[in-house]
């Protein structure tokens, strides 16, 4: 399987555990790993990664994204890149197809099976759902973040496949952001048109890929041993683990880590979120520690990804949402953090 990620050296110790779940759940891959600086290039090249192929950012950097760079943040700029490093991967190494995941996910299941899905489907790209829970708030949640989430994305080397890969990246060029009143939400917006302007656009049906913070009130733990994690989905689909993304997480001075996990409405597991979460916070900390002593490399809180989003709220179901939003984090939030030992 070929996939692709991008990130920065803020970002390499997320990048470190994603290669390795990889590695953990399957032996014949390869992850593109576009890198956008010095520092992480020069770290991964010289740990000759064996499934992993590393890119600098003067390699895939065109005249376009140059331009547009000037006017960006660094994680609007991340984001516009998203698309133009799918379609480097695939032309430059003259792949079937290449499959973009986040950089701040972990894989617990070989995802051969997604690609299966995919391909007896017929589609030439794939999409998963937020799978926002059924309540007042998700069509807000829609309009405020889109249906589809990038994390987990299937483009073709074929004429549908490239038809569409090329759209996303001119829409990334003309915007990619998260300012007030624009309609992009970076990157991922845009995903909200495919299945109604292209054909062969097909969802990810398993409910055991695209598990996040954001749709975790949806799942409960069942089983786990040590090469699987079995969930319920909405109290009967029962599903194997393939990926966790692990979006928000965030490391306050060394010492505080705030989950960013208890911030929805309806039930969480905590025996689901201590045990992705502990597991994956001591592997963070590990990777810390080896970079810092192989490489004198610290990492530095990376750039918010909420920096410069000042959500219009348009109606008293948006204000709704907002408060309800505002007392859950009020109320059950202090659950999010916890302290370094």
């Amino acid at each position: 399987m070929f996939f692709c990620t991008l990130f920065d050296s803020n970002f390499i110790d997320r990048a470190l555990i994603l290669y390795d779940s990889l590695c953990h759940v399957m032996t014949d891959f390869k992850l593109f790993m576009f890198t956008l600086d010095d520092t992480a290039f020069n770290i991964l090249n010289d740990l000759c990664l064996v499934n992993a192929v590393i890119i600098r950012e003067s390699d895939f950097e065109d005249d376009e994204l140059k331009e547009v760079k000037k006017t960006r943040t660094r994680t609007e700029y991340c984001w516009t890149c998203t698309p133009s490093v799918i379609r480097y991967a695939i032309i430059h190494f003259e792949l079937k197809y290449c499959i973009y995941i986040d950089a701040d996910m972990k894989f617990y299941s070989s995802p051969e099976i997604l690609l299966k899905e995919v391909i007896e489907e017929k589609g030439d790209i794939c999409i998963i759902g937020h799978r926002f829970a059924e309540n007042f708030m998700k069509k807000t949640k829609e309009k405020q973040h889109g249906k589809y989430c990038v994390e987990f994305n299937l483009f073709s080397n074929n004429v549908n496949g490239m038809k569409i890969l090329e759209w996303w990246r001119e829409k990334c060029l003309e915007s990619c952001s998260m300012k007030e009143h624009d309609d992009s939400f970076g990157d991922q917006m845009y995903l909200n048109n495919w299945p109604l302007i292209f054909d062969n656009v097909y969802e990810v049906q398993n409910k055991g890929a695209g598990v996040a913070p954001w749709n975790i009130t949806q799942y409960k733990l069942i089983d786990r041993d040590q090469n699987q994690i079995i969930l319920k989905y909405k109290k009967s689909e029962i599903c194997k683990l393939v990926f966790f993304h692990f979006q928000g997480l965030n490391f306050i001075d060394g010492k505080i880590i705030n989950l960013n996990i208890y911030n929805e409405m309806g039930p969480i597991d905590d025996e689901l979120v201590n045990l992705l979460y502990d597991e994956y916070i001591r592997e963070i900390l590990d990777a810390r520690v080896f970079l810092q002593k192989q490489y004198m490399h610290t990492i530095q809180n990376p750039e918010s990804r909420t920096q410069g989003n000042k959500w219009h709220y348009t109606g008293v179901q948006d204000l709704i949402t907002y408060v309800v939003n505002y007392t859950i984090s009020r109320i059950r939030g202090k659950k999010n953090w916890r302290e370094i030992k």
